[in-house]
Parts: C-alpha cells; structure tokens; sequence
C-alpha cells in the first residue's frame, strides 16, 4: 500500500505541475494563473488525470530508484539498498524486522521527498517545454526550484537517522 501511495503522489505532483507550467504562458501572475487553471479544467479531465498518475508515478519512481542505487548510495552509503547484513542481528530477531522497516520507512521518506521535489517538476518542466514547447515563467521555475530545495534538504536528516 506504501508503495502505491508514493506512485500515485508522484504522479500526481507531476500533472499538478505540468498544468501550472502549461498555463503559465498566458498568466503574469499566480492569481491569473490559478484563473486560467480553474476555468479551462473540467472534472472529467480531472478524473481522467487523476487515473493517469498512478503509471506517471510508477515511472517516475523507476527513475528515482535507478538514480538512488547509481548515484546516491554511491555518495551516502546509507542509502544503499543493500544493506551489510553482517552488521544485523539474526535474520529471524524482531530486532532484525525492526531495523528493516526503519529502513524502508526512512527510504520512502527518500523517495516521495526526491520523486516529488525533484523529478515530477523536472519531467514536468522538460514535458512542457520540449514537447508542448510552451515557454514557462521564471518564477514558476523558481518556485519549483525553492520547493524541491526545501523538500530535500531533509534527507541530511534521513542520512543521520540510517547511520
């Protein structure tokens, strides 16, 4: 069930911002813009969206995993996904099980903070961009920026908790 919800998140920030960017050509202000949002969405194209994220999310979270194991567990070792089980008790220890889901716990925490403040608005961002080819507002650039900054700064947090 985690892993659903964290596909369905990630999926569903990813079409949040591909609409924020999209419309974000003809609005020069958020008030315009949410304007813009609201009166060209219907609820069927809401629903439609809304079932669409799931797969977005589970290709987004692919990604996420790749980068993790290729990149951040060779940075932080922590993060790695295969963790030294010469360090664990005995594999049938409720200790064993307890460190486990402590570390799943905190590498879902890794994952809907990098899925969402990182990949969705830069999918979303390339998405628009390249094949929509709408130019999007600095702002908003710089809003998905500031987000994404603030959403993983915490995973320094997450990294001391796995030592």
């Amino acid at each position: 069930m985690k892993q659903f919800l964290r596909y369905q998140i990630s999926g569903t920030v990813f079409l949040i911002w591909i609409v924020v960017f999209y419309f974000s050509e003809c609005a020069t202000s958020v008030e315009q813009l949410l304007s813009s949002i609201f009166s060209e969405i219907e609820s069927l194209k809401a629903v439609v969206g809304l079932i669409s994220a799931l797969p977005i999310g589970v290709v987004i979270h692919q990604v996420s995993v790749m980068l993790k194991n290729w990149v951040v567990a060779k940075l932080w070792e922590e993060f790695d996904d295969y963790p030294n089980n010469s360090l664990l008790p005995s594999k049938d220890s409720p200790r064993t099980a307890y460190i486990l889901e402590r570390i799943s716990n905190l590498n879902s925490f890794y994952y809907l903070r990098f899925d969402t403040g990182v990949l969705a608005p830069l999918f979303a961002w390339m998405f628009v961009s390249i094949f929509l080819n709408q130019n999007i507002e600095s702002y908003l650039i710089v809003t998905a920026v500031s987000i994404a900054i603030a959403l993983n700064i915490y995973l320094v947090r997450i990294r001391k908790e796995l030592l």
